[in-house]
């Protein structure tokens, strides 16, 4: 049997677990932190260095250093941050959006005082709206 899906990290590692138990297979569609590998799992996504790195260096060289971070993914803004601060970039605010708080209202603001040439976005599902 296989499984297909899967949206957050959280679940992917749940998921993960149960397959390799089973010697099953999962296909994980989302792209992810990289960091992990496992016979079991199909990461059909990209990871870090085919998609963030890159992005974050193109944005430090065509809109500006001072970032700001907004997501569901703590590992992935440790990643972001790596990559900026190793090409001389500021983060000037990072939240993280935890599932059920969607009150954007504080988050909106803090954007709009620390003045970001870059906003980064990593929100999963409904928030992003």
């Amino acid at each position: 049997a296989a499984l297909f899906g899967g949206w957050t990290s959280p679940s992917r590692i749940l998921v993960k677990d149960v397959v390799e138990k089973y010697n099953s297979i999962f296909f994980y569609p989302v792209q992810f932190e990289g960091l992990e590998d496992s016979k079991n799992v199909v990461y059909t996504s990209t990871n870090p260095n085919q998609q963030l790195i890159p992005g974050v260096t193109w944005c430090i060289q065509n809109l500006g250093k001072k970032f700001f971070l907004v997501g569901s993914d703590p590992l992935m803004h440790e990643i972001i941050k790596d990559v900026v601060y190793a090409r001389n970039g500021t983060i000037v605010g990072t939240e993280i959006i935890v599932r059920g708080n969607e009150n954007m209202d504080q988050i909106i603001e803090k954007i709009i005082d620390t003045k970001p040439e870059v906003i980064l976005n990593n929100i999963e599902g409904e928030p992003n709206i």
